[in-house]
Formats: structure tokens, C-alpha cells, sequence
């Protein structure tokens, strides 16, 4: 019975290390399947040159990341700018303020939108969007634009960003010590400078950590689906000579 059970914890053990080492093993595998598949492109052309050159035109040879490459950080950026405060503030409001049917609500809400397929979000956003950026935003400034720009893949990226990041949000606020806010109170602080100097303090590793990985998943949830990363390719990477 003893060599049974240490045989067991042994085989436990095996299995346990054998997963870790399988997670630790993906990220060379998947570098190592991209550097043998680009090496072809890389032994004709110098990888200065194709992150640098703004000229694609695969038929005549010419492969420039570059354009690629900075849309994506914008559209990337500035979705975070968009979807970020309006997390983070629902977030406080929902865990500090509310009443208790209100967060029981939003969860479903929440769920209801992180469940929704990409490629609605990618319809919308050439429905609605688009539209309404090329027909009075984009006037309003004295612009001409076909509405297929950084900003449309931008507030698309943003809402489906949003459901995560407000989850993992509310999460974090749930796991602060009510002592701590307690205390602060008793203290004579007023309830925002409890939330302001407290509450936000304590949870700014859980608060980052929310943002990078709701940013992530939502990344995820796009190019998981053709459609979405149709749509994404056209209002972000194209968006730069669409755009007058």
C-alpha cells in the first residue's frame, strides 16, 4: 500500500512537471515554426529593410511591414485609451456604490457580451461605425474619409475589450480587504480618497494585470475569427492611405 501511493505521488509528480515544461516549450516551438517559415524572405531580404519599408506589394516583391507594424500599435493603443477609464470607473462604481442587483446584473450583461461571436462585432463595426465616422465625424473636423480608419478599428477593439477587462476588474476590487476600507474611513477619509488612495493603491498589480490580459483576450476573440480579422486588417493596417 505505501509503494502504491508513493508510486502515485511519483506518477503525479511526472505529469505535473511534464505539463509545465510543455507550457515553458510552446513559446520556442512557435518561434522556431516562424523563424523556419520566414527564413525563405530573410535570406533575400534584410529584416531591417522589411520592418522598415512602407512599400507592400507582395506580386512585385516588395514585403514593408512598416505600415502594418504602427497601425497596429495605434489601433492597439488607442483602444486601451478608450476601453480603460470606462472599465476602470465601472468597475469602482459597481464594486463601492451599487447595490448588490445592479453587480449581479452587469455580470450578465458582461457575460451576454464576452460571449457574443467577433465577427457581430466586426458587422457592427462596418454597419455603424464606419458610417458614422465617414458621414459626420470625420466632416465635423474637415476631413473626407471612407470611414475605414484607426479610430473605427479602435472603438471596435475597445468594446470587445470591454467585457473582459470589467470582469477581471470587478474581480480585483471584490479581493481587497474591506478592512482596509474600514479603516480608512474610520480615519475621517472621505469614500473617493478611500478609493483614490486605498483601494486603488492595493490593487494596482490585479488592476494591470487586468488590462494586459482583458487586452489580450479580447486580441484573442478578434483573429480567432476570419471575419473579425478581415475587418480588423481593413479599418487599422489599410487605414494609412484611406484616410485623407
Amino acid at each position: 500500500m505505501h509503494i502504491d501511493r508513493a508510486l502515485k505521488d511519483k506518477l503525479s509528480g511526472g505529469w505535473m512537471a511534464i505539463s509545465l515544461s510543455l507550457i515553458l516549450l510552446f513559446p520556442f516551438v512557435l518561434g522556431l515554426g516562424l523563424l523556419l517559415k520566414s527564413l525563405p524572405i530573410l535570406q533575400k531580404y534584410h529584416l531591417s529593410a522589411l520592418l522598415g519599408s512602407g512599400d507592400w506589394s507582395p506580386s512585385a516583391g516588395h514585403f514593408g511591414f512598416y505600415p502594418f507594424i504602427i497601425s497596429s500599435v495605434w489601433v492597439t493603443a488607442l483602444s486601451f485609451l478608450i476601453a480603460a477609464p470606462i472599465c476602470l470607473l465601472a468597475a469602482i462604481y459597481l464594486t463601492q456604490y451599487a447595490r448588490s442587483w445592479m453587480l449581479k446584473g452587469m455580470h450578465l450583461v458582461i457575460d451576454i457580451l464576452a460571449g457574443i461571436p467577433s465577427v457581430v462585432y466586426g458587422v457592427w463595426g462596418v454597419l455603424v461605425v464606419v458610417p458614422f465616422i465617414s458621414t459626420y465625424l470625420a466632416p465635423a473636423f474637415g476631413k473626407t474619409s471612407a470611414g475605414y480608419s484607426i479610430l473605427a478599428g479602435a472603438v471596435v477593439l475597445a468594446i470587445m475589450s470591454i467585457p473582459y477587462i470589467l470582469n477581471m476588474l470587478i474581480g480585483v476590487f471584490q479581493q481587497i480587504p474591506v478592512e482596509l476600507k474600514e479603516a480608512s474611513l474610520t480615519l475621517g477619509a472621505t469614500e473617493w480618497e478611500t478609493i483614490r488612495f486605498v483601494l486603488l493603491k492595493e490593487g494596482l498589480p490585479g488592476i494591470i494585470a487586468a488590462f494586459g490580459l482583458g487586452r489580450a483576450f479580447s486580441a484573442c476573440h478578434i483573429f480567432a475569427n476570419p471575419r473579425a480579422s478581415d475587418f480588423a486588417e481593413a479599418t487599422s493596417d489599410k487605414s494609412p492611405s484611406r484616410v485623407s
